[in-house]
Parts: C-alpha cells; structure tokens; sequence
C-alpha cells in the first residue's frame, strides 16, 4: 500500500517520485515481472547485505539484463566481472563505491557493444548447465557430504532411502521431470542437513 511505502522508505521514496524518468511498480504477477525483464538493460543492485544466492540476480542474467553490483557473499559467485556484468569491491555506503557504480552503468548505457555483448554472456550463462536441476543437486549434496562423520547412521536420522530415491518435480515451463539420489546420499544429506541445524 502507499502508506506501508512511505513509512518504510520515507524521503528515498518522495526523491525517487520526483525524479524524471524513475517509474515506480507496485507489485505485479510473476509473468508480467518476467516480460518487463526482459525490457530492461541493466540490473544494478548496491548490496550490502550476505546473500545467499540472489535468486533476482540470476532472473535478471536470463532476462538478458547486465548486473552491476556489490563483490559480497553469494554475488561474488553470480557475476563473472567484466565477462557478463561488473562486480564492486568495497561498501556501497562510501563515496568512491558509489562514484564507480555510477561509471559502470553510464559506461554500458553509453556502450551498446560492451551491453549488448555482456547481456548475451549473462543470458548464456543463466541458461547454462550450471544452474539445471542435476547439477545444482550435485553441487549442494557435493559440498555436505565430506561434512557427514564416516559412522553408522543413528536411528533418529530419516531413513527415506527404503521408500524413495527418485523425487519428481516439475520445471518453470510445467515439464515433468525428476532427480536421482542414491541411498548413502539420501541419508548422508539428512545427517548434514541436522547437523547443520544443530539439531544433532
């Protein structure tokens, strides 16, 4: 609503408004969000928070969107600097971040070329092998396992291992498919996963 708005961003909000050429959404369906993705250049985000994997960062590379933003946590793995977007090092809050932030996206909306060649590298990689189902499983039950001590496995941890191996889902386009996980796996996530939660 425009009074949750105005009492959460307060002046940002009143200087955005006055601004030329700042439009401002409400919030919109998933599907109109995707297409207005689509129409934009540049994804420029100053973080300054540990994201875990910025999940709006990756829809705006498949989007065909050049990101600018903050060489932090997860992002840092997100961007490939130079290649398909620009990482910053430093604090978004000082002057000389913010100096360059502002000549990294004049310099792409200036540059066609540099844009145009970065946004395909941003599109490519965002489609690529690196983020399908398989391998992001993979990646995740990769780096848990060497965590899980080599012992027998106790009775409280789940063992789904003897009713399920194969977990269906269903793709962003509807498309049935699934993953395979072994049993030593299976149980091997679920020790991790505990553990983690210090629920061991």
């Amino acid at each position: 609503s425009d009074e949750y708005d105005r009492a959460r961003f307060g002046d940002l909000l009143e200087l955005a408004q006055a601004m030329e050429g700042v439009h401002l959404l409400k919030p919109i369906p998933q599907k109109e969000l995707a297409q207005k993705m689509t129409e934009a250049m540049l994804y420029v985000y100053p973080a300054h928070v540990n994201e875990t994997f910025c999940i709006s960062l990756l829809e705006a590379q498949a989007a065909g969107a050049v990101p600018i933003s903050t060489e932090i946590a997860a992002i840092g793995e997100r961007i490939e600097n130079t290649v398909d977007g620009f990482l910053l090092k430093g604090s978004a809050w000082e002057p000389s971040y913010q100096k360059m932030f502002i000549n990294r996206a004049t310099q792409l909306l200036l540059s066609s070329g540099m844009r145009e060649m970065m946004a395909q590298n941003a599109h490519s990689r965002a489609h690529s092998s690196e983020y399908q189902y398989e391998t992001v499983a993979k990646r995740l039950l990769d780096s848990l396992i060497p965590v899980v001590e080599k012992e027998e496995v106790q009775e409280k941890w789940l063992d789904l291992s003897s009713t399920m191996t194969t977990y269906p889902f269903k793709t962003k386009e509807g498309t049935p498919t699934s993953v395979e996980l072994n049993s030593q796996e299976i149980v091997s996530l679920q020790k991790s996963l505990f553990e983690i939660l210090n629920l061991a």
